[in-house]
């Protein structure tokens, strides 16, 4: 049997992932309100429900987002 440690990064490398929450609208970084259905978040600024949710990495990466 496969230990479950085997699958978990290593402490230091848990603690640098991070969500977060992204309009699409507003073109920022923001606080994702979970709406009624799974998985979707409203804009706590414009209030649409355009926001796309990732590790801070992957949003920076895919939104083409400075540092």
């Amino acid at each position: 049997m496969a230990e479950a440690t085997a699958t978990q990064a290593p402490p230091d490398q848990q603690a640098s992932v991070r969500i977060v929450f992204y309009c699409k609208d507003c073109e920022k970084l923001v606080d994702g309100v979970k709406i009624g259905r799974k998985y979707v978040y409203k804009c706590p600024i414009c209030h649409t429900k355009s926001v796309a949710f990732g590790t801070e990495k992957s949003i920076k990466s895919f939104y083409h987002m400075g540092e």
